[in-house]
């Protein structure tokens, strides 16, 4: 069968439709020698699995990745890693690599499910200094590596299960000196980040999971809604943002305390789960607090020239049953205040709730949290109104970007 032909122990698949699927793909003419090429049953699986089950389209697709792999050194590193997996910190470039970009990837790492998770702490990744010495080819090399790795560890987990497998990556949005200012410097680079994704998109589908940006603040979310349209629809799917107040526990559902570090709401010491990490002190990018006295309303705003996006949020301090009535308009410069353009009708809200603005012209947005109807119970929120980056702005305003 497929299996034998395509290497190692036969994986015990539980789904009687890709158990034939993998029978009729290995009867396909040419297939024999791909799969022999190829050395790995269960990436024949996950292309058949990606492609809908269809044999012919799996295999032309098998086909240029059984040639991407040799040429990548993708098959190398896994005939070199079936005899023993080396440290992570032996990778190739991985001393660089880790200097500039703060991150965890260990056998250790699983998840509720036993499949593998990885950690990498986005908002402090130094994009710029990790290209200062890195090439693209560098960079694909180290990845080849690491997908390899996450491919072997999959498998073990089909040959227990019979299912197909898939890595959780959690990127923590922690940033110390802000995220906006960090994507400023970090954009001109992130083109090869992105070049990189795609590739091993192509070349190990279905691999990657869920992609869940912790500790995110607003201006995140509304990133995510301007960008998301312009990614493969296979990533934009699985990529979920999850705001600091949620992120522990969201996270204590799929993974047990015990394997995740404290920055992320675990029991590890986080210099020992991801050595070098800046240990951001304070809240961090977790917004402006502001106290609403009973009986009160508070406005907070930011200026708008046309064109720009504000991204704005925020969450109701204390228990669930916490409210506040909150609404939001545009007041165009020179504008009666009849004149005012409503951007959200005011409701109470309990949960957290935010959203994002482009400006019509210049003036300003205004975020009105009243309390009024509260004799009694003072109210605390947590917000953030911030200016996206131009770089998003040309983007949703359909000037070309990169």
């Amino acid at each position: 069968g497929a299996a034998a032909r395509a290497g190692g122990e036969p994986i015990p698949w539980a789904d009687p439709e890709l158990k034939a699927a993998l029978g009729a793909l290995g009867a396909l003419p040419g297939a024999e020698e791909v799969l022999a090429d190829l050395g790995c049953e269960y990436l024949v699986a996950s292309f058949l699995a990606t492609n809908g089950l269809k044999p012919d389209q799996a295999l032309e697709a098998l086909r240029q990745t059984a040639d991407w792999r040799r040429t990548s050194g993708a098959t190398a590193a896994r005939q070199r890693f079936m005899t023993k997996l080396p440290d992570f910190k032996d990778f190739p470039h991985a001393l660089h690599i880790l200097q500039h970009m703060p991150m965890h990837e260990g056998l250790d790492a699983v998840d509720r499910r036993g499949l593998p998770f990885a950690v990498r702490c986005m908002g402090m990744a130094d994009v710029v200094g990790l290209f200062g010495k890195l090439t693209e080819g560098d960079m694909l090399e180290w990845q080849v590596c690491v997908s390899e790795m996450r491919l072997l560890r999959v498998e073990a987990y089909a040959r227990k299960t019979g299912r197909l497998g898939e890595v959780t990556l959690l990127q923590d949005m922690t940033c110390p000196e802000g995220l906006i200012t960090k994507w400023r410097r970090n954009h001109a680079k992130m083109g090869i980040m992105r070049k990189v994704t795609t590739m091993m998109d192509m070349n190990y589908p279905g691999l990657l999971g869920p992609v869940i940006l912790t500790n995110a603040p607003w201006a995140v979310h509304a990133i995510l809604q301007v960008l998301r349209p312009l990614l493969p629809a296979r990533i934009s799917q699985k990529i979920e943002a999850v705001p600091e107040f949620q992120t522990v526990e969201r996270l204590r559902e799929l993974i047990e305390s015990s394997r995740l570090p404290k920055f992320l709401g675990g029991e590890v010491e986080d210099e020992e789960f991801v050595p070098g990490r800046v240990a951001a002190a304070g809240p961090v990018d977790g917004g402006t607090e502001l106290y609403i006295a009973a009986g009160r309303c508070e406005e907070r705003g930011i200026f708008l020239s046309k064109g720009d996006i504000a991204a704005y949020g925020f969450n109701v301090a204390g228990t669930s049953s916490q409210d506040v009535n909150f609404g939001c308009r545009f007041e165009p410069d020179g504008a009666s205040p009849s004149g005012a353009l409503e951007v959200r009708a005011a409701e109470r809200v309990k949960e957290a709730t935010g959203g994002s603005y482009v400006a019509p012209g210049r003036g300003r947005l205004v975020l009105a949290f009243d309390n009024s109807y509260s004799w009694v119970m003072p109210k605390t929120v947590r917000y953030e109104c911030s200016l996206l980056p131009p770089e998003v702005a040309s983007v949703a305003n359909g000037a070309p970007g990169n």
